[in-house]
């Protein structure tokens, strides 16, 4: 359960980032958020009492065959973020041709020094929330995603992607 509700969240984190990610660049800081190459970031939080969906779709990707879901309760809240490095590996896209074949979304768990204040509620508004209104508590587990190139190496049963 835990693997496809990632999957559906990166295939919908791609959708923001194409929207999201022209208009963030320029959103400043010294982090590599704003830097040209460096492509974009978003911090995930989990949120409590996410809308059940009830929708229903059909879902076509390059790991699966078209598979029907039902979509269920909302789980992850995203927002564009920046970030400086201080510390550990990091490496900026070498070239607007290789950010540009970032397609895909990685998420790590990310490990604050402080807990995030857990009475922060906020109302989202988003297609597939009944009545596209929804109002949740931001919990404190969090993750961070950024743009990734993916080469399928075995198993992948969608070729040529």
């Amino acid at each position: 359960m835990a693997t496809k509700t990632i999957t559906a969240v990166a295939s919908a984190l791609m959708l923001v980032a194409a929207c999201a990610g022209g208009a963030h660049a320029g959103h400043g800081g010294n982090g590599f958020g704003g830097a040209p190459l460096g492509g974009f970031l978003l911090e995930c939080y989990n949120i409590n009492s996410g809308a059940k969906s009830g929708t229903v779709l059909e879902l076509n990707d390059q790991f699966t065959n078209p598979t029907q879901y039902t979509v269920g309760t909302a789980q992850l809240l995203c927002t564009p973020a920046d970030a400086d490095v201080l510390g550990g590996p990091f490496t900026v896209f070498p070239n607007q041709t290789a950010l540009e074949d970032a397609d895909h979304i990685v998420c790590y768990q990310a490990q604050a020094a402080q807990a995030i204040e857990s009475g922060i509620v906020v109302d989202l508004q988003d297609p597939l929330s009944p009545g596209n209104t929804q109002r949740v508590k931001v919990a404190s587990t969090r993750y961070v995603c950024v743009q990734a190139i993916k080469t399928c190496v075995s198993g992948c049963p969608v070729t040529g992607q």
